[in-house]
């Protein structure tokens, strides 16, 4: 079975790839993302949306395909005929309506709300039929949904959800701490080392990789960069699904803190360079 998702949120992208797979569903999506006005629209617009469903459909049997559209975006002429197309040569269509069947409502407020994605989100595992385990990434991002200062960079979670199921209490209990972390701006009255040794969780502050913050400001770098060898860790010895390895940052500038969560998943050796553009 394939199952392609129009009207995602963006937020909800890395969620929906990770249960997808432990389902071994085939997934495919066109996303959405709050305008200026607060409310959802197709990113980057909805022409792609149509292009992404029909090279989906393209590489996959369509009595074997299911097309969820979810009633919180306008559905186009020319993407309602690429619907028709599929439904009438053997696809099947789930066409939802918000405020029904656990579904949340529409409308701006309810889009921006803290909680609208994850009803969203229970309600299309629930449609689909999947069972709604929590996977490890997902502590990460409400984590970061819940606290301004908290930032993920972009690929930090893609391989989080690979690292062993033996392992993912110790992702659980670390994303715990590092949001209390974050939420007190990292003030807490003793260090670093010893918040983490009091919860048997094992701070790195030398060897694995080391990560690199480049601040930046209308494209100029500000100042020197942020070099940290900063890591979590669980597991030696073994394979690397088994030895999962959390990156991060934080500091203080301009009387603003900063958490930069920059990867969590599996040993690893890769490089991590990134920048931030500081807003002050």
């Amino acid at each position: 079975m394939t199952v392609f998702v129009i009207g995602l949120p963006s937020q909800l992208r890395q969620r929906f790839l990770a249960v997808a797979q432990r389902h071994e569903v085939e997934p495919g999506f066109a996303l959405t993302g709050i305008d200026k006005r607060g409310q959802l629209v197709f990113i980057p617009f909805e022409g792609q949306a149509s292009a992404d469903l029909e090279a989906f459909s393209d590489s996959c049997n369509w009595d074997q395909l299911q097309v969820v559209v979810l009633p919180y975006v306008p559905i186009g002429s020319k993407l309602q005929e690429c619907l028709d197309v599929l439904h009438v040569n053997g696809a099947q269509l789930m066409e939802p309506a918000a405020g029904a069947g656990g579904w949340p409502t529409a409308g701006v407020q309810q889009a921006q709300s803290v909680n609208f994605n994850d009803d969203l989100f229970d309600a299309l595992c629930a449609a689909l039929g999947w069972s709604h385990e929590v996977p490890p990434s997902d502590h990460f991002l409400k984590a970061a949904r819940r606290l301004k200062d908290y930032v993920i960079f972009g690929d930090a979670l893609d391989r989080c959800d690979e690292v062993d199921n033996s392992r993912h209490s110790f992702l659980k209990q670390s994303s715990a701490l590092l949001e209390h972390f974050c939420r007190k701006k990292g003030r807490l009255n003793q260090t670093l080392a010893s918040f983490f040794e009091a919860k048997s969780i094992t701070l790195a502050q030398s060897g694995g990789l080391q990560t690199t913050i480049r601040l930046v400001r209308d494209g100029r770098q500000l100042g020197g960069p942020l070099i940290s060898n900063l890591h979590l860790k669980d597991g030696d010895a073994t394979t690397p699904q088994a030895a999962p390895r959390i990156y991060f940052q934080h500091m203080e500038k301009d009387d603003q803190f900063r958490f930069f969560l920059l990867y969590v998943g599996p040993h690893s050796d890769h490089v991590i360079d990134k920048s931030y553009e500081w807003v002050h």
